[in-house]
């Protein structure tokens, strides 16, 4: 089959014709990349909000795919968004035992995160105890050394280009 109901569909600005599976939602990859608006919504799909790495802020995808869709459909709410964003607990069920602190004590609310900017994870710790954040910084990995590294890649790519 070209698609079956366990699938995610990514980004889905091309889809042309309804398909099983879920639709993974990449609101801000998809502005970035110019490729238009995948309208969600409009399809009959169950709908996970994702990111693809541009940005890895999925508070701010929140924001992202709420101003999208409302641009594309005026009475939408961004308890719309929000349920997109929740729907991923059924794809990664292990994120929902998470714990965040976040830098505004209104995050758990789809509208005060549609229209508060700059809100951040202060603190994550994975559901098996693990920190995973610390004051805003990962504990896994050294973030100036990720940076460097990535900094001097690119700038070899770029002399190679």
């Amino acid at each position: 089959p070209l698609a079956a109901d366990d699938w995610l569909l990514v980004h889905c600005v091309g889809l042309d014709r309804d398909l099983p599976g879920a639709i993974a939602h990449n609101p801000r990859s998809n502005m970035n990349n110019g490729v238009g608006y995948a309208a969600p919504a409009r399809r009959p799909n169950p709908v996970v909000l994702g990111t693809d790495g541009i940005g890895a802020d999925m508070l701010e995808e929140v924001r992202l795919a709420y101003v999208a869709h409302r641009a594309d459909d005026v009475t939408a709410s961004p308890e719309t968004a929000w349920s997109w964003l929740t729907a991923g607990w059924r794809w990664f069920p292990e994120a929902a035992d998470d714990r965040v602190t976040w830098s505004y004590d209104r995050a758990d609310s789809p509208w005060h995160v549609a229209f508060t900017p700059g809100i951040r994870a202060l603190d994550v710790v994975g559901g098996d105890g693990e920190v995973l954040l610390r004051d805003g910084r990962p504990t896994r990995v050294d973030v100036d050394e990720v940076r460097a590294k990535a900094a001097e890649a690119a700038q070899r790519l770029f002399e190679r280009l």
